[in-house]
């Protein structure tokens, strides 16, 4: 079985697939984000979204084989709010947008009163939840950069907490060259990875 680390790792659990096993690990991606009224991006057209604010962004390093898998949900692998949906990209390929029912309402099942009159409050006192939703459509083979997005479409905007469920191995470490000095593992967040390979560093912990 693959050794398998991660940044912020709530919970580890044993993932088993014919043929293999695979630890699965939770990252948080975002902090809850308060309901705050959102620009008007005038995006509907047709009964298609077409355009849409970011208001959050997290990059993470995955290395990933086939057959393995990936969610987002709230803490624990619980249900989760997102006004409106989640954008992942891998790499500079074309991002993917995930949520249910995206050209009526977004990663959230409705409201129990109107978001503007809620302003500053936690996403759940207006937003319902959606259970945690699938994004291994995101993935490839190989080890790539992974980009997650909170987006919306205008009114209101606001979020719980999201988490990263994956069986790919989370890269968060770099062996750091440094001359005249013994190389030295770091564990870094995905911006910072970036710089250190543009200076020579390798991706993964030195002597893996």
């Amino acid at each position: 079985m693959k050794k398998r680390t991660a940044v912020g790792i709530l919970a580890a659990v044993l993932v088993v697939m014919p043929g293999r096993a695979f630890e699965q690990t939770s990252v948080k991606l975002f902090e809850p984000v308060a309901i705050a009224v959102a620009p008007d991006m005038n995006g509907y057209y047709g009964g298609l979204y077409t355009n849409a604010e970011q208001f959050g962004e997290k990059q993470v390093y995955l290395s990933c084989e086939a057959g393995d898998t990936a969610s987002i949900s709230g803490a624990n692998g619980a249900a989760f709010v997102v006004d409106n949906y989640v954008q992942v990209q891998r790499d500079d390929n074309d991002p993917l947008n995930f949520c249910p029912n995206l050209a009526g309402a977004g990663c959230f099942n409705g409201v129990s009163a109107d978001p503007m009159a809620l302003l500053g409050y936690a996403a759940e006192t207006a937003y319902y939840p959606v259970a945690a939703q699938d994004v291994s459509a995101a993935l490839a083979p190989g080890v790539s950069l992974y980009t997650f997005r909170l987006m919306d479409w205008g009114y209101t905007k606001a979020a719980s907490e999201v988490w990263l469920n994956t069986t790919c191995v989370v890269k968060d470490k770099v062996c750091h060259k440094d001359a005249g000095k013994p190389h030295k593992t770091l564990t870094v967040g995905a911006s910072a990875i970036r710089a250190h390979l543009a200076h020579g560093d390798r991706l993964g912990a030195c002597g893996g």
